[in-house]
């Protein structure tokens, strides 16, 4: 089989167009045309009909050594199933390429043909096991085939004329017909019209909950292809919501081996994320069955799991609602799975760590306050830090969230936490990585304009000496050139005075202003360089607000030296007219008028 698949996808036998030919070629050319006129005569209509019947009698069938795995190791058996990177060794995949191959070549009677062993398989008599058998794998044949076989099969009439009646039947012998009709549904999906999906959700509510564990599995599966759908409405989901998410932790607890843990997970967090705030009154239940999961997996030591697990917590906190009751008890239940995937001395830290500040991160976005627990986690978000770059786009964004949501009481507890981590990383990173490192440097100079520029003074010098760097990249010296712009703005005396303060730190300085010349030189010859539109109208009124200094500050050498410089400033500060709006340019006209 592995031959045959190889020979008709080798692409030396394929014709040649005759824009491919060439005197050099003609030799070539004529073994490759010799070679397709082989398998032309090989691969006759008659000879791939039989190659498809034997394929699908003789390969595809289930073995009895299948069916016995089936009922003594189900989850080893749909596992097994499901890997796909071994077909060249294993007869049954190696079955399926060949068949795929063929019906994707240029045989173009094979989709009449192959409804036509779908019709008879159908309407055959199956009172023995074979024919049970036959029936099978000419389904699973179907099934494979559904991309290629789209346009020939009505699989709706199908579904409702004949497998309705086979998934009700009680026959033993029909287990394996009712798990492969399921199956069949999952592939055919797109052709399952709106009006059969609701009768259709409840017959998987029930194979879900079904004694045999292959059934159950395969319908889960099935489930989250048609939950998956662009067609999925979750007004005909609702009525077996209840059912379907009982049954599915029920099925949880049925399992016992990684993989099929981690496929049921998957099922419920897309059920999860589909049916958003419907799933609020199953989130307790949800939490408890998870934190069952939890405990079981960490006597066996089962990371893969918990990872799945932790994702799966992230979503079901999106699905309720902020301001809704459950959601501050789900956020303090949380707490405790948050502290130890982020704690750098657990075990599980390197397969947890991004899951866990996934989560924690949602959990501070959804809280509605700050909270003495919330505040106790942030001293393991300093450890991560200082462990690698690799979690700086998360860190940054929970450490800005932190100081959103913690303000006052937050600086009080973590500032000199929340400076080293700023030091540690400032010229560490890539452009990329230091925008994304200022964002909460900005954040906290908005809520703090007084206390943030003292607290950040060793941290601003760095960036200062960064902006005089010619090494340094234009596009980052851009934001480090904003910041100082906030602060110019929001606390004038600190900026005149703290440039007054390094001139008075400079060896070697003729004069008082030296640092803020090179400074202002700098910022007005970058201001065009500044993408962002209200980086530009920030550094616009930053520049203004130093003409009208504190009166405390009004003969500093500083503020003379910004008078002096008006004929520059203005300029500057005229040029980023286009930027505003037709409300401010109104707001300006009347101010000069």
């Amino acid at each position: 089989m592995v031959f045959f698949k190889k020979i008709l996808t080798c692409e030396t036998y394929g014709q040649k167009s005759a824009e491919d030919s060439s005197s050099s070629l003609n030799h070539m050319l004529k073994k490759d045309a010799n070679a397709t006129a082989i398998m032309s005569t090989f691969f006759t209509e008659e000879r791939v009909k039989e190659l498809i019947q034997i394929l699908i009698s003789h390969h595809l069938c289930l073995t009895e050594v299948e069916l016995k795995e089936w009922a003594n190791e189900p989850e080893v058996y749909v596992n097994t199933e499901q890997e796909g990177d071994d077909w060249m060794i294993k007869r049954k995949a190696s079955a399926e390429v060949l068949f795929l191959t063929l019906l994707r070549g240029a045989f173009s009677f094979l989709p009449s043909f192959l409804v036509s062993l779908l019709k008879h398989v159908v309407e055959a008599d199956t009172s023995n096991d074979n024919a049970v058998l036959l029936k099978e794998a000419t389904y699973h044949a179907i099934s494979l085939g559904h991309y290629e076989l789209y346009d020939n099969i009505d699989f709706a009439s199908l579904y409702q004329n004949v497998f309705v009646k086979e998934l009700q039947n009680p026959d033993p012998r029909y287990k394996i017909l009712r798990r492969r009709i399921t199956a069949m549904v999952g592939a055919w999906v797109g052709k399952v019209p709106k009006e059969q999906r609701q009768g259709l959700y409840h017959t998987l509510s029930h194979l879900i909950g079904d004694v045999d564990l292959v059934i159950s599995l395969c319908a889960s599966e099935t489930l989250k292809s048609l939950i998956d759908d662009v067609h999925f409405y979750v007004d005909d989901f609702l009525p077996v919501l209840d059912i379907c998410v009982a049954r599915l932790f029920n099925l949880l607890k049925r399992c016992e081996e990684t993989d099929t843990h981690l496929r049921v997970l998957q099922v419920i967090s897309i059920l999860i994320d589909q049916l958003a705030e419907k799933m609020k009154t199953h989130a307790n239940m949800i939490f408890q069955s998870l934190s069952e999961l939890w405990s079981t997996c960490s006597q066996q030591q089962d990371n893969l799991i918990k990872s799945s697990i932790v994702r799966t917590l992230t979503r079901l906190l999106h699905a309720v609602s902020v301001g809704d009751p459950d959601s501050k008890v789900l956020q303090d239940a949380l707490l405790p799975v948050i502290q130890y995937s982020t704690n750098v001395n657990t075990p599980d830290f390197v397969y947890l760590a991004e899951d866990g500040m996934t989560l924690w991160l949602s959990v501070l976005l959804m809280a509605p306050m700050s909270s003495p627990q919330i505040l106790g986690l942030f001293p393991q978000l300093t450890q991560i830090l200082e462990l690698s770059t690799e979690y700086v786009d998360v860190g940054m964004k929970i450490l800005d969230t932190y100081i959103l949501l913690g303000g006052t009481e937050f600086i009080k507890m973590y500032h000199s936490d929340v400076v080293k981590i700023f030091n540690n990383f400032l010229g560490q990173l890539k452009d990329q990585g230091t925008i994304i490192l200022l964002k909460p440097v900005e954040t906290i100079l908005c809520m703090f304009p007084a206390e943030a520029p003292v607290l950040l003074e060793p941290f601003l010098i760095r960036l200062l000496s960064l902006i005089f760097n010619p090494q340094e990249s234009e596009l980052i010296q851009t934001y480090y050139l904003s910041l100082f712009a906030r602060i110019a703005l929001q606390n004038t005396s600190f900026f005149i005075q703290f440039f007054e303060k390094v001139d008075q730190t400079q060896q070697n300085t003729t004069t008082a202003t030296t640092t803020f010349q090179k400074f202002l030189d700098i910022w007005i010859d970058r201001l065009d360089n500044m993408g962002l539109s209200r980086m530009r109208k920030l550094s616009g009124m930053a520049m203004a607000s130093l003409l009208a200094p504190p009166p405390s500050l009004l003969h500093s050498p500083c503020s003379l030296l910004a008078v002096k410089a008006i004929p520059t400033i203005l300029p500057a500060i005229i040029s980023l007219i286009p930027d505003l709006d037709n409300t401010h340019i109104s707001a300006l006209s009347e101010l000069s008028g």
